[in-house]
């Protein structure tokens, strides 16, 4: 009986091989068989992937339960995927949107069954003016008959559980749609993420540039100060700030160019072009 099922379910496959159209679906056919095979002897398939980790465990419940993988009982399924994803310890989150896609999938299949019984329907439909006047006779009528006055026996409908029943194929293929939603909210994620950097750091340049100028503010306010504490008498700027010191020289200078530009200060150099640089107040 095991033997049969291996078999089937290899048969399967290589059913959906024969019919596969492009390359890629081919390939990926194969490593199924593949990882069918490895099920097969015992072999426990190592993978990092979830994704590929719950269709090898979709395979190994195939054959431990001698599932039929032309028609699985998905809720049977669903409760034994689960069961055995909290055993093996598969992210919950990606084994519960793993089940999610197999039953979505298989309520558009049945949407679009019934969709296609209701178009046929529509099709066998009579329309009344197609009949000929005898058809409406009353005495042609079968249900023109009196109605017995005893009460006839009402026999209550048997209601039978509806089994949703899939192809193992199906469910593979739905649990790779759940792979590629998964690769597209990444990528989503990832180009957000980035966005959100750019974002963030376009607003860091923004902020440094204020600060920026808010320094030149305080080192404009810092050389005027010193400057009108002379009473207008010239001093090489040198007198102004640490010489010595780059940082506090390039600040000076910036700051004395500003006072400069706004007309409240004279630069002057007397011995051009290795002469000091004199400042003075202007009134």
């Amino acid at each position: 009986m095991s033997e049969d099922i291996d078999q089937g379910v290899l048969q399967h496959l290589l059913f959906h091989k024969a019919i596969a159209e492009y390359g890629d679906e081919i390939r990926r056919i194969d490593r199924y068989i593949e990882m069918l095979k490895k099920t097969q002897v015992g072999e426990h398939i190592f993978t990092d992937d979830p994704f590929d980790r719950s269709i090898a465990i979709a395979f190994e419940l195939v054959l431990q339960k001698h599932l039929n993988p032309w028609a699985i009982d998905l809720a049977r399924f669903s409760s034994l995927y689960l069961e055995r994803a909290r055993k093996e310890k598969i992210d919950l989150a990606i084994a519960g949107r793993l089940i999610h896609m197999a039953w979505k999938v298989l309520n558009l299949q049945s949407r679009e069954a019934v969709d296609n019984a209701e178009s046929m329907n529509r099709r066998d439909e009579i329309a009344w003016d197609e009949l000929g006047i005898e058809d409406w006779l009353p005495e042609e009528m079968p249900y023109t008959k009196m109605i017995p006055e005893e009460s006839l026996p009402l026999v209550e409908p048997v209601r039978r559980r509806a089994e949703r029943r899939v192809t193992l194929m199906e469910l593979i293929e739905a649990f790779e749609l759940a792979r590629k939603e998964a690769e597209e909210r990444r990528l989503i994620e990832e180009i957000r993420r980035a966005e959100r950097e750019r974002i963030l750091e376009k607003a860091r340049k923004r902020m440094k540039g204020i600060v920026h100028e808010e320094t030149i503010e305080k080192d404009i306010d810092r050389v005027w100060r010193r400057i009108k504490s002379l009473n207008g008498n010239a001093i090489p700027i040198t007198k102004l700030c640490r010489f010595d010191d780059k940082n506090e020289r390039i600040t000076t200078l910036i700051a004395l160019l500003h006072l400069a530009k706004d007309g409240k200060i004279r630069l002057y150099q007397r011995r051009f072009p290795f002469g000091k640089i004199y400042v003075r107040k202007l009134s």
